[in-house]
């Protein structure tokens, strides 16, 4: 696949019928008779504007485009979709209770119009020209209150911007409002509030990816995981993922919650965050609204959504926060994660964790598999996604890591001597040996001992020591070498670089 950044969303009134008893009224006296008599002389002339009235809004009935206005307090229903929003349709708008009124494809009541044409125009004496000062006037009043009508609407129009967070250029996140703690009330429970706001930013990813055997020589391989979208532009669709979902693919198909698939424009990914990016050129698309990691707090609900075995997607589990800041080592790398204890099952990786306000929150990403094992996955958390996902777009790596400059390769067992044995003449202990070095200093061999005094025993310590440097920082770096029969031990000063791939 070609991979640019690898390259380089009534109140009804109540009406009451009183039965008035006949002919109990007394009758009028010969003052009275005179009164009631003007009043059914303005009565005749309201009921004679009322009919013109009703004329009026029959003939807007029978000629605008001969659509029925039903009477005030009745809802209108919309039959067909209009996207600009044009007579006759309304676009639904969350009243911030799920299950209340305002409905989709329904238009709230409007208040009933009445034309100038309804009543009679009295005589009016014929106006003067204005002067010309009384225009100049006019039109200064007029500038002055279009300036500050400009800059009132500009204020409404900026949106919501974390100045802590990073700016993200291009990409645009939809960030919740911080320190909103109540949560929306609804009567079908909190899981299925947040299915209903948050299920359709969540997609199915499966990929095809190219192997090579020796014997079976290239076959495909098909894996499936999760996304959720979280930015769609006119410059296109961001969908967050896992690495280990997208690394290698050579295709890869973005599955909807409608069912429409797109196939992927580009990817790229940091298999050290396991952050996985990917684009389509498609805008419009449904988007998750982000929300703020540092609110969120041990025990509160939270909801899962993904694609468990790649076969289910769609599917919605619930749990609670278990931990935060779980320090996780898989396959040799540390990942800080979120823990849950909301079922998580291969597929899942990639989707969606959200708050009881269908705010994300994480992206999954594990499982803890073993015998009596359960209720333990964990979720890379938001604001961490977020960052290295904008690094990636706009840049292709993350940025403010630092490098030694090596390529290693680990030594723990048997077997991976047998991996190895290329290197074989260099090995006096287990331990973390350079296979190459952008340093001169540094020999291929050469077996990694210390940084600044820190033992290293493997490749985790080495990329868990890493993250508590800057660039251009210098560090001592200690080695042991073979020189002749013997083994040497040699200190070395080296200046850390930003890494880049």
């Amino acid at each position: 696949m070609n991979n640019p950044y690898d390259q380089n969303l009534n109140n009804d009134a109540e009406i009451k019928t009183e039965n008035t008893p006949v002919n109990e009224e007394p009758a009028p006296k010969p003052e009275e008779e005179k009164t009631e008599q003007a009043q059914n002389t303005q009565s005749g002339t309201q009921n004679t504007s009322q009919g013109y009235s009703e004329q009026y809004q029959q003939y807007n009935r029978n000629t605008y485009n001969q659509q029925y206005t039903p009477p005030y307090g009745e809802y209108r229903q919309s039959t067909q979709y209009n996207p600009n929003n044009q007579y006759g349709y309304q676009r639904p708008q969350y009243n911030g209770y799920y299950g209340n009124p305002g409905y989709y494809g329904q238009q709230a009541p409007q208040a009933p119009t009445y034309s100038p044409y309804n009543r009679q125009q009295a005589n009016k004496p014929e106006k003067k020209p204005a002067s010309k000062g009384f225009v100049i006037g006019m039109l200064a009043i007029a500038l002055i209150i279009s300036i500050v009508a400009n800059f009132t609407l500009c204020a409404l129009l900026i949106p919501y911007e974390d100045t802590n967070s990073f700016n993200p250029g291009d990409v645009i996140v939809q960030y919740a409002p911080k320190n909103e703690t109540t949560a929306p009330i609804t009567d079908k429970g909190v899981s299925a509030y947040v299915a209903s706001v948050a299920l359709n930013s969540v997609v199915e990813v499966t990929t095809e990816t190219v192997e090579t055997d020796t014997y079976y020589g290239q076959y495909i391989t098909e894996g499936a995981g999760s996304g959720v979208i979280v930015s769609s532009t006119d410059d296109g669709s961001y969908i967050l993922t896992c690495a280990h979902v997208i690394e290698g693919a050579g295709k890869i198909i973005v599955t909807l919650k409608d069912g429409t698939e797109y196939e992927a424009d580009a990817y790229v990914c940091d298999a050290e965050s396991d952050i996985g990016v990917i684009k389509l050129n498609v805008k419009g698309l449904p988007v998750a609204t982000v929300g703020h990691f540092d609110e969120v707090v041990v025990g509160e609900t939270v909801v899962a959504i993904g694609n468990p075995l790649g076969t289910l997607g769609g599917s919605v589990t619930n749990g609670i926060v278990s931990a935060l800041d779980r320090d996780i080592i898989i396959d040799g790398t540390t990942y800080h994660l979120l823990q849950t204890n909301a079922e998580i099952n291969p597929g899942n990786s990639g989707g969606g964790l959200f708050n009881a306000k269908g705010e994300l929150i994480g992206i999954v990403n594990a499982k803890s598999i073993g015998e009596n094992v359960e209720g333990l996955g964990f979720a890379i958390p938001v604001n961490d996604a977020i960052e290295i996902m904008t690094d990636l777009i706009e840049k292709g790596y993350v940025s403010g890591r630092v490098k030694l400059g090596f390529e290693l390769f680990e030594i723990q067992t048997e077997e991976d001597i047998r991996y190895w044995f290329k290197y074989s003449r260099y090995f006096t202990d287990y331990g973390v040996y350079i296979a190459s070095a952008e340093s001169s200093d540094f020999h291929q061999g050469d077996l990694l001992v210390a940084i600044n005094s820190v033992k290293i025993a493997t490749i985790a310590d080495v990329k868990a020591l890493l993250q508590e440097f800057e660039v251009g920082q210098t560090v001592t770096v200690t080695v042991s070498r073979i020189v002749g029969n013997k083994v040497q031990i040699y200190d070395y000063q080296l200046t850390l670089t930003e890494k880049t791939a």
